[in-house]
């Protein structure tokens, strides 16, 4: 039987800021990793291939259609997905892009079509999410304590 919780942090389009404040909880998120494998975290190691995992943290808006496929295959390969922060969880700051005026659209649209853009949505537009941790970022200590009820959690599977 496995006895660490497998993790995945996982970035769309965003500022990564939620990623540095879980980074931030210091001596609160080392003790998670008594408890937890990352398996997958841009800021602290390469993305090689995609992990079967317990936990999928996402942060970041869905702007493209290869956004889309990943959060998909990032579903597929967890059994819980997190979504946090204000983009993750509602579109935050990138989805102001949908309210642009009609003439501003028109300009960019070469732009848009280059990187296959779409209306901004959150994570739960795509897939099942099951837990969201709001705010820009999300409170640090909220993240760890989520953290500490997942892992009970898979405990006692």
């Amino acid at each position: 039987m496995r006895k660490k919780l497998k993790l995945g942090i996982f970035s769309f389009t965003g500022c990564e800021g939620c990623q540095v404040e879980i980074l931030a909880q210091n001596h609160d998120f080392f003790r998670l990793l008594d408890s937890v494998e990352i398996v997958q975290m841009r800021l602290l190691k390469d993305r090689t291939q995609m992990h079967e995992m317990d936990v999928a943290v996402v942060e970041g808006a869905i702007t493209t259609r290869k956004e889309i496929k990943e959060l998909r295959k990032i579903r597929a390969k967890s059994e819980t997905v997190v979504a946090i922060g204000l983009c993750a969880t509602t579109g935050g700051y990138p989805a102001m892009r949908n309210t642009f005026p009609k003439e501003l659209k028109e300009r960019i649209k070469p732009f848009i079509d280059k990187y296959k853009q779409l209306d901004v949505k959150p994570a739960h537009s795509y897939v099942k999410v099951d837990y969201e941790l709001h705010g820009c970022p999300p409170e640090g200590e909220k993240f760890i304590a989520l953290m500490g009820d997942l892992i009970e959690e898979f405990r006692e599977r």
